[in-house]
């Protein structure tokens, strides 16, 4: 009997075999670049619960989220569709140039202080943590069949969004909160 995932339909080995290549090509892009693991790294799987429900409590409708965190790999995709009707966008830019767009995450947080770590979730919520530079140097190399990834700093204040389907990045933050 095939194991499936009844959320994706999708063969539960096929599923994780591509789950697992998203996160060796982020390991590739580490070693290939020589990236210090001081500055960009994985997040301790001990901590991973912590941050996705802080993530998903701060910026998602609570009522729609699913797997939390039994499939943790259904959490990174299309989130963005779910997220709170009282955050707002502040930014939105079409995607033209790989590299130009990238660089561009400077502008959108122009205050942000390079030395501090902030937090990246990939596809198959595979979450890292690093500066703002090594991020966006491993973002640089990574593969173009990412679909989307998620960008927030370690206070939660805001997150900036790729989503490839509309070939854009996002800021988003609560109305609440301070733009920053």
């Amino acid at each position: 009997m095939m194991n499936i995932d009844f959320n994706t339909g999708t063969p539960k080995r096929k599923r994780d075999a591509i789950r697992y290549q998203m996160r060796n090509a982020i390991e590739n892009i580490i070693k290939e670049k020589h990236i210090d693991r001081n500055l960009f790294h994985e997040v301790s799987k001990f901590h991973y619960s912590q941050i996705l429900r802080k993530f998903y409590y701060t910026f998602c409708t609570h009522d729609e989220i699913t797997a939390i965190p039994e499939q943790p790999e259904l959490m990174s995709s299309y989130l963005w569709l779910k997220f709170r009707k009282n955050l707002t966008t502040a930014e939105l830019f079409r995607c033209t140039d790989w590299e130009t767009d990238m660089h561009h995450l400077y502008v959108m947080i122009p205050e942000y202080d390079n030395s501090a770590f902030c937090y990246l979730l990939t596809d198959g919520a595979w979450l890292y943590e690093g500066t703002l530079p090594a991020i966006i140097e491993v973002l640089l190399a990574y593969p173009p069949n990412m679909e989307d990834f998620y960008l927030f700093p370690k206070h939660y204040h805001w997150v900036i969004t790729y989503c490839e389907d509309g070939e854009c990045i996002t800021k988003h933050f609560d109305k609440s909160e301070k733009r920053s």
